[in-house]
């Protein structure tokens, strides 16, 4: 993936490459762990943020392979729904 598709400035974002891959960038300061869920035709990625000592911004990519039959993704950071800043693709 081309580093020039990520917006410095956008904290969480989802980028499809030909409708199969997809990647997850969340941009944080925080260290990052992911899980993934499946509900029906719904993703659920969930992440964890847990503080760490660093004013450095980092980026932590997630690829993923999106089904066919999935309708909706929702990312939720500590439990929280939160929405996606920019959604792009090829």
């Amino acid at each position: 993936m081309s580093k020039s598709w990520v917006d410095p400035e956008a904290a969480l974002q989802f980028i499809t490459k030909n409708g199969e891959i997809a990647y997850l960038i969340y941009q944080s300061r925080d260290t990052v762990t992911a899980e993934l869920e499946e509900d029906g035709d719904k993703l659920n990625i969930k992440l964890k943020t847990a503080t760490k000592v660093s004013n450095l911004v980092e980026q932590h990519v997630y690829k993923l392979k999106v089904d066919k039959d999935t309708e909706v993704i929702e990312v939720l950071i500590n439990g929280n729904s939160t929405p996606i800043d920019i959604v792009s693709g090829s």
